[in-house]
């Protein structure tokens, strides 16, 4: 059983003059090509922006999640200090979830300064000063 419009056109020989058979066909298999070569671009491109986006990408979107949940920890330590006039010793009092525990790191630097990173491999981390209120992809240490 033939199923694609023009093999049936073919197969049945309706309307079609001598030599017109050929023709169908040369046109069949040159849309095909033609979305073949549109099939294979669509990818390309698709997988050279995907590549681009991973290397070179802005930080802050690559860790937008990291970053998220980095700014909940960082209201935490902000509320624990106008409760407390002091900064927490640790995330856990500061009531940090235990989850983030594992993947968020703090250090008080004074009285008034402190650091909250996510991430210790190189490229792969970034640090929230307190003392500028930003992340910065670069590793922040207290003076």
């Amino acid at each position: 059983m033939v199923s694609h419009p023009f093999a049936r056109k073919i197969a049945n020989g309706w309307g079609t003059a001598p030599g017109e058979e050929l023709n169908i066909v040369r046109k069949w298999r040159a849309s095909k090509k033609g979305i073949l070569v549109i099939v294979a671009f669509l990818t390309t491109a698709t997988l050279g922006i995907v590549g681009y986006m991973t290397l070179f990408a802005p930080d802050r979107i690559i860790w937008r999640g990291e970053i998220n949940n980095g700014n909940d920890i960082v209201r935490k330590i902000e509320s624990y200090r106008q409760q407390h006039g002091r900064l927490p010793k640790s995330l856990a009092d500061a009531s940090v979830e235990d989850r983030d525990l594992d993947k968020f790191f703090y250090e008080g630097c004074s009285d008034t300064r402190y650091l909250v990173w996510f991430g210790t491999r190189l490229g792969e981390s970034m640090t929230y000063d307190s003392a500028s209120r930003d992340w910065k992809p670069l590793n922040v240490t207290c003076p």
